[in-house]
């Protein structure tokens, strides 16, 4: 059955609020400070609910409908921390900017700048990360980092950020009736086996390669259960992200 990302939005908001988000199925526990562009959006419970990634001072990235849901419950921003237990800094929803073409149904194009009220501190803990400057072709490997389930359909929590090593597929491994709005140009596709994967809470979050930002979090089908998770490719999107966060080309 496909697991949406509304069906898994609503479950992740409406959990109890003395839990944390859970964390990648299959991934590692992230050391402190070792992925300091990540982002958790969370609400007023200071419950985690999506992944998201600081691109600049002005502006951090996830998929659409996460940032519509933040903006729409008021949901607040946390970066700098890798256990969000600890804290980390607090950031409010200023506004956000997604795509016209992003179809609330489908999750065509399923991404979106989040930019906060005031401009995002950086420190050690706290630093962007570069949009790539090149295609990412099949077999490229990458990273996956975010908080989301341990176990499926248990509910293991953890409040610390997770990595996963991941590899792109080749477009006819993903093209199923299974992957809605794939094949298609401006998404990038990876497949694990069976228990390894993503899951509720990591939507929205960022897929890397070589320290840079190639893709942003938007679909997956069921959690970890041996199907594609698909995310939208930052190349593709890098022009229209530069325009919405004055980012210089050079970079």
């Amino acid at each position: 059955m496909w697991v949406t990302v509304l069906a898994l939005l609503v479950a992740s908001v409406g959990a109890e609020s003395g839990h944390w988000n859970e964390k990648v199925l299959g991934g590692a526990t992230a050391s402190d400070g070792k992925f300091p562009f990540t982002a958790s959006l969370q609400d007023a419970n200071n419950k985690h609910y999506c992944t998201a990634a600081i691109i600049s001072k002005k502006c951090i990235i996830s998929n659409a409908a996460c940032s519509i849901t933040a903006q729409a419950n008021n949901f607040r921003i946390v970066v700098g921390a890798s256990k969000l237990s600890a804290g980390g800094t607090v950031y409010q929803i200023g506004s956000i900017v997604k795509p016209a073409t992003y179809n609330e149904t489908s999750f065509l194009h399923n991404i979106a700048v989040i930019k906060p009220t005031k401009d995002i501190v950086f420190n050690d803990k706290i630093k962007p990360i570069r949009l790539t400057n090149k295609i990412t072709p099949p077999r490229t490997s990458v990273t996956y980092t975010g908080w989301g389930m341990t176990k499926y359909p248990d509910t293991t929590m953890s409040d610390t950020l997770q990595y996963i090593s991941l590899v792109i597929q080749e477009g006819k491994d993903c093209d199923s009736g299974t992957v809605p709005g794939y094949p298609n140009e401006r998404k990038l596709c990876t497949a694990t086996a069976p228990g390894v994967g993503l899951c509720k809470g990591d939507l929205g979050g960022p897929l890397i390669e070589a320290n840079s930002l190639v893709g942003v979090s938007s679909t997956l089908y069921e959690c970890a259960q041996g199907n594609p998770d698909t995310y939208e490719d930052i190349f593709s999107w890098r022009d229209w992200i530069r325009s919405q966060c004055d980012i210089p080309f050079c970079i």
